[in-house]
C-alpha cells in the first residue's frame, strides 16, 4: 500500500512572529497535514501578542504559498470513468499533485458536504490543499484551504467577505482584458485558458494559446498564473519548455489507467530545466 508523503515530527517549532508572511519551521503540536515547504503564517499586521500565540491559534493563521512549479488537479466525480472516485484521487495525491479542486456541478449541500469532507481528509494527509470550485459557502464549511471563481461567479469582493483573509481565491481567465482585470481584487491565483481543445468543461471557451500564458506573468506579476485546458503529458513538456511551470490538468490524470503513473509523469516533466 502507498503511504501518504509526510514529513517526519521534530520536536521543537520554530517561526518569526513579526507581520506579513513567514515560512513555516514544523515542531511537536502543528497540523500534521501542513507540514511541507509551501504553507506560510499570514500574521495580521500590527499584531503585537503573535509570539505567545499557542499552536491552535497559529494553525488559524496558516495559507497555502503558490510554488513556482506546481501540478493543480481539478477533479469531479464525472472525470472517474465509473471508477471509485475516492481512490482515483488518492492515487493521484500519492503520484505528488499539488493542490485539489473539488469541481461538482449537481448534488445537494448534504452530499457535497459529505465528499468535501471526505476529500480534505485526504488533503490534509498529503499536505496539501483543498480548493472549493464556485462556492465560497462551501469552500468555508469545509475549511477549504482555496476558492476557485469563474468570470460569471460570486465576485472576489465578495467571496473574500464570506471566506475570509486566509483562504486563497483564484479566478479563471480567458483573455488579456480579463487578466489585467484580476488584478487588485484579493485575488491569489488565476487560472489562464483553455490553452488547448478540451472535453472536460462543457461549453469552454475557444483555446487562448500558450502566447497569453506566457504573458500573464506581465500583465498580472502578483498573481499566480496556471495553464488549463487540454493540458496532456506531450502539451506539459512543451509548456515546461518556454517555462511554464505551474498547470492544472483533469483528465489527463483522472482519465488515465493508472493515475498514480500518470501523476508521476507529470511531475518528473514538471521538473525538467526549461529550454529558455
Amino acid at each position: 500500500m502507498r503511504r501518504g508523503r509526510r514529513r517526519e515530527r521534530s520536536s521543537t517549532a520554530r517561526y518569526d512572529p513579526s507581520p506579513g508572511p513567514r515560512r513555516v519551521e514544523w515542531g511537536g503540536g502543528f497540523p500534521e497535514w501542513a507540514r511541507c515547504d509551501s504553507w506560510i503564517f499570514k500574521v495580521p499586521s500590527g499584531s503585537q501578542s503573535s509570539s505567545r500565540l499557542a499552536p491552535s491559534e497559529w494553525e488559524k493563521l496558516l495559507v497555502w504559498e503558490v510554488p513556482k512549479s506546481a501540478l493543480y488537479l481539478v477533479a469531479g466525480r464525472a472525470q472517474a470513468r465509473g471508477r471509485p472516485y475516492l481512490d482515483v484521487v488518492a492515487a493521484a495525491l500519492e503520484g505528488g499533485v499539488d493542490v485539489l479542486q473539488m469541481r461538482e456541478k449537481g448534488g445537494t449541500r448534504k452530499d457535497l458536504l459529505e465528499l468535501g469532507r471526505r476529500l480534505h481528509d485526504l488533503t490534509q494527509r498529503y499536505g496539501i490543499p483543498l480548493v472549493v470550485n464556485d462556492d465560497p459557502q462551501l469552500a468555508r464549511d469545509l475549511g477549504a484551504e482555496g476558492l476557485h471563481l469563474g468570470q460569471g461567479d460570486t465576485s472576489p469582493e465578495a467571496a473574500r467577505r464570506i471566506v475570509g483573509e486566509r483562504v486563497f481565491i483564484g479566478l479563471s481567465t480567458h483573455d488579456a482584458d480579463q487578466i489585467l482585470a484580476a488584478r487588485g481584487r484579493g485575488l491569489d491565483l488565476i487560472g489562464v485558458g483553455p490553452l488547448y481543445p478540451t472535453r472536460t468543461k462543457e461549453n469552454a471557451e475557444a483555446p487562448v494559446g500558450v502566447d497569453l500564458l506566457r504573458r500573464a506573468s506581465v500583465l498580472a506579476p502578483e498573481l499566480a498564473a496556471f495553464g488549463i485546458g487540454g493540458i496532456d503529458r506531450e502539451r506539459a513538456r512543451l509548456l515546461v519548455s518556454k517555462g511554464c511551470r505551474r498547470l492544472a490538468v483533469s483528465s489527463a490524470i483522472l482519465g488515465a489507467s493508472d493515475p498514480f503513473e500518470a501523476t508521476s509523469r507529470l511531475k518528473e516533466i514538471l521538473a525538467i530545466p526549461s529550454a529558455q
